[in-house]
């Protein structure tokens, strides 16, 4: 073979080597943010779930105007599913903190969700 061939080749591999690991970056950043997109999902529907106790009165298994009892099960939301593992840290009247750690990740975020509003991974007021 000629030496532009053999150029030709190391070139090529090079190219498409780098293409490669690009996509592979590309793809792995597109998971992550949809994963990132469900766990939102999971927990926008745990607030409409978490409303739902809180005006649901104390004799009929709700919270009585508190989230001082709330538990995973009456947010419908388990403890692990395909997106993340889930928690409740804190409860009060006012509010409650579900933590959760995303599959992808070993960082562990937290939401404060009140009657009128989420407070997203430290977010004040």
């Amino acid at each position: 073979m000629g030496q532009q061939q053999l150029l030709l080749i190391v070139l090529v591999t090079i190219i498409v080597g780098i293409a490669t690991v690009v996509a592979i970056t590309t793809f792995q950043s597109a998971q992550e943010q949809a994963n990132m997109d469900a766990i939102r999902q999971d927990i926008l529907r745990a607030h409409g779930m978490a409303l739902t106790y809180f005006e649901k009165p104390l004799s009929m298994g709700g919270g009585g105007g508190s989230f001082r009892e709330i538990t995973l099960s009456e947010l419908l939301l388990p403890q692990e599913n395909d997106n993340a593992y889930y928690e409740i840290t804190e409860t009060s009247d006012e509010n409650f903190t579900l933590s959760y750690i995303p599959h992808f990740s070993e960082e562990n975020y937290d939401v404060v969700i009140s009657y009128n509003r989420i407070y997203w991974n430290g977010e004040e007021d």
